[in-house]
């Protein structure tokens, strides 16, 4: 995809979804909400096996505690080929054949998305829409087919300016979700704080029937995890003080929906990215001989310090999965004698970081090598783990 194929909509003119062949009721309901009648939300779930995993920041559930809330922009009916008409005889259409000529009608063609909030197991976004339907044909509507995108950032879950909704092109309306990373640096002598990425997390749910009630979203983690576990072969005692990880990285996803498959394209790197270093831990971290240990791993933060990066999960992409130009810095003292500071370049990853995974980085001590291999993790995955490892040249 090209980068100027995506437009903003804020020029185009918005066509209410009330018109002489499609209306809906925008009166709000004065009891409890029939779904039946009002599109309605279930609590989101996340796709991971959290039963006894704290992995702060990242998010575990939503609600107090979590993530308090969601955006999510709404299909239904589509336009008329070449015309901004919207066309209720073709909502019944799956969304694989209507993706092209959809805009978020359901909740009144607005780009910007609903905001959802999640508190006390229930779910409200203010006066609540009921499904479309075709001059009064209550029976003809239950055919229709309605599709929901949705969008969350991190813990508290109140700043969704990480994500931006638009459409392929002037004359496409295939929705396309844009992510972008809070950072601009151009220095690799830049500082980043980690604790500044959002939890970016995305859901989409397609050709669902208002027959089915409550609209469920299950969401992924967009970015990938990295956290170091140190591993002592020296002979001595070894003390890890700090370690920063500098490079360049991607700044910007896309998330095309043109099918019921979401489909990530990473920006390229000289379209968009950002520079800097990480600090991803500083202070005193002893590992006995032959023993190991998470680098910041304490009674509050039991999984140690993630470091969360967007990666660039297609084919071909091996060089640069992560960005280009990384280097890993760790400082350290062996037996109580403070040692240079180690540099390792990472020049090639022989496998591709996914999102909705958490890899760990074990650096192995060796007299004064230091040897680098990372694994994805299968216990405490995101999502899909796997037993490849990344091989560092």
């Amino acid at each position: 995809m090209k980068k100027n194929a995506y437009i903003s909509w804020t020029a185009l003119v918005l066509i209410s979804i009330m018109s002489a062949s499609c209306s809906d009721n925008h009166d709000a309901p004065d009891m409890e909400p029939d779904s039946g009648s009002y599109i309605t939300f279930s609590v989101p779930g996340l796709e991971y096996d959290g039963a006894g995993h704290t992995r702060a920041p990242l998010a575990e559930s939503f609600g107090e505690g979590g993530i308090t809330s969601f955006m999510v922009w709404g299909y239904c009916v589509p336009y008329i080929i070449n015309t901004e008409t919207l066309d209720c005889g073709s909502a019944s259409g799956d969304w694989n054949t209507k993706s092209a000529m959809c805009a978020p009608n359901v909740f009144d063609n607005d780009m910007g998305g609903t905001t959802v909030n999640v508190s006390g197991g229930k779910t409200d976004y203010g006066t609540l829409k009921p499904w479309i339907v075709n001059n009064n044909d209550i029976d003809a509507s239950y055919d229709y087919n309605y599709s929901f995108i949705a969008a969350a950032n991190g813990v508290g879950g109140n700043n969704h300016g990480g994500f931006s909704m638009g459409r392929l092109s002037s004359s496409d309306h295939t929705p396309v979700l844009t992510f972008n990373m809070p950072f601009s640096g151009e220095n690799t002598g830049d500082a980043l704080d980690r604790a500044d990425i959002p939890d970016a997390l995305v859901a989409s749910t397609f050709d669902r029937t208002r027959l089915l009630g409550k609209v469920n979203l299950s969401f992924d983690h967009i970015l990938t995890g990295i956290r170091f576990r140190v591993n002592n072969k020296t002979g001595r005692e070894l003390v890890v003080t700090k370690l920063t990880f500098q490079g360049q990285f991607y700044r910007t996803a896309t998330y095309s929906f043109a099918t019921n498959r979401m489909v990530t394209q990473a920006v390229p790197l000289e379209t968009s990215s950002y520079s800097g270093t990480y600090t991803v831990f500083d202070g005193n971290q002893t590992v006995v001989n032959d023993g190991s240990a998470l680098l910041g791993k304490t009674d509050e933060n039991p999984e140690g310090n993630v470091l969360l990066l967007l990666p660039n999960p297609n084919s071909g992409a091996a060089e640069h999965p992560l960005g280009a130009n990384k280097r890993i810095i760790v400082e350290y003292t062996v037996g109580g004698e403070p040692r240079n500071p180690f540099a390792i370049d990472i020049l090639r990853l022989n496998y591709n970081p996914q999102p909705n995974t958490r890899h760990t980085a074990n650096l192995t001590f060796v007299d004064d090598n230091i040897v680098l291999v990372f694994q994805a993790d299968n216990q405490t995955n995101w999502e899909d783990g796997s037993d490849n490892f990344i091989d560092i040249n």
